[in-house]
């Protein structure tokens, strides 16, 4: 039997959980969070030779104070994302740009907001955020100078482009800001020029792949520190060892690859859903092959590791889940809080055209004051469904509250149920079954020490 645990204990009074995974064999968890899997003759064994203890729970997320600060700066984009979650009918493009006034009160808001509580992230967000490099440029040199003259710890910086807007110059103030503060850079890649060609054409419908990839290619000849997020949907499907290939070819070690959620033109235009979201069989192949071809890169001498996949691997040995996605509750309204240009607050950037997620105003609102009320979104997404009491993986489980919310609009609460149930189970089947494998547990468990915590 194999664990990522040092021990396995069952607490006095803890429920405990069965489950038959799809190799065969007996997956036992309890309520606090612990497991262990084996031939179900062992596990019963396990149980009458194991003695109660007591030890105390605590998601550690579960109090803390807001962490991630989104400004939304603009939903003007020069490409035509199919899957946009930000740029759409419902907002257009139209007087949504941001000004300084209004940014320099946010970054106001945030200080007051979070006093003296620590190290804190502030990114900038689009549409395509680079169509406001001033902008962002402003608003890191008076974030900066606030927090210097409060004597505050500076916070983390980081903002998301589709890359296509790196001028030289553009990036030379960006390695002169990285040299002062940490300014995180990630760009949006699929990774695949057939992928790209279909789900990121520019507006005038020519591919994006080309220009974006030349634009990492200078990011590299500059020694900029960045990172890639690789959108996945049913055009991905199949072409995951390319994927990961062809990043590598850019120098990559690791990315974030994000399933597409139903969110922006999806929840506008359902005909897109069939189109682009993968069901939870899928995700969990798409996965399944990622990690496959990763153990074997690993098996070479070298290494390549999707956040996303191994955020599942980490939920099983840490209460601190870094991963808000992941987490019950989720981030929204916790620990991650969103700005658009008007300095109305949402609580999550995916979820950023939910009216479910909006709750106020910087003028009239105070952050602790969510945590007061209660809202009922917040109430909801810890027990968003009657059968997270008795499922096995509920431990180490998050649930997207964005996403239950958008599955509820486009379909019904129980489609979204079954979705998001179905989903992590796939996603947590596959976990398990890959720490039966020595081989492959022993490769996973030295990534998670080394690039993941």
């Amino acid at each position: 039997m194999n664990t990522l645990l040092d021990s396995f204990e069952i607490s006095k009074g803890e429920k405990t959980f069965f489950t038959i995974l799809p190799n065969g064999k007996t997956l036992l968890t309890t309520e606090f969070g612990s497991w262990i899997i084996g031939e179900e003759d062992e596990i019963e064994e396990l149980i009458k030779r194991k003695k109660c203890k007591t030890k105390l729970f605590e998601k550690k997320f579960f109090f803390s104070s807001p962490k991630l600060f989104i400004l939304k700066l603009t939903r003007d984009c020069n490409f035509n994302c199919q899957y946009c979650h930000s740029v759409t009918e419902k907002f257009g493009a139209n007087n949504t740009r941001m000004d300084f006034e209004t940014a320099a009160k946010i970054i106001d808001y945030i200080i007051n907001e979070t006093n003296e509580q620590g190290k804190i992230r502030i990114e900038f967000q689009g549409g395509e955020p680079l169509l406001e490099w001033d902008l962002i440029k402003r608003t890191l040199e008076y974030t900066i100078e606030r927090f210097r003259d409060l004597e505050r710890e500076t916070p983390n910086f980081s903002f998301s482009t589709n890359g296509s807007l790196l001028s030289e110059n553009i990036i030379r103030e960006i390695k002169e800001f990285q040299e002062k503060v940490n300014l995180g850079l990630s760009i949006s890649f699929d990774g695949d020029e057939e992928v790209t060609e279909i789900t990121r054409p520019y507006k005038n419908g020519n591919s994006s792949y080309s220009k974006v990839r030349k634009k990492i290619e200078l990011l590299n000849e500059e020694r900029i520190d960045y990172g890639t997020i690789t959108l996945i949907t049913r055009e991905s499907l199949g072409k995951e060892k390319g994927i990961i290939e062809n990043l590598r070819s850019l120098g990559l070690k690791k990315s974030y690859f994000l399933p597409v959620l139903p969110f922006g033109r999806i929840l506008e235009n359902p005909k897109l859903y069939d189109k682009f979201i993968l069901s939870p069989k899928e995700t969990r192949l798409f996965f399944e092959r990622v990690l496959n071809h990763c153990i074997k890169i690993w098996k070479k001498g070298d290494f390549f590791f999707d956040r996303t996949l191994f955020s599942y691997f980490n939920n099983l040995r840490s209460l601190d889940r870094e991963y808000m996605c992941l987490r019950r509750p989720c981030g929204a309204m916790r620990s991650i809080f969103v700005f658009d240009n008007k300095g109305r607050i949402f609580g999550c950037d995916g979820g950023n055209l939910l009216d479910e997620m909006y709750f106020g105003n910087i003028e009239s609102v105070h952050i602790r004051d969510v945590f007061r009320k209660k809202s009922p979104v917040m109430n909801q997404a810890y027990y968003w469904f009657d059968n997270c009491n008795d499922c096995p993986f509920q431990a180490f489980c998050g649930i997207c509250t964005s996403r239950v919310i958008s599955h509820s609009k486009l379909f019904s609460k129980k489609y979204s149920e079954k979705y998001e149930c179905s989903l992590n189970k796939e996603m947590f089947s596959l976990v398990f079954e890959t720490l039966m494998d020595k081989e492959k547990f022993d490769t996973c468990k030295e990534i998670l020490d080394n690039y993941i915590l």
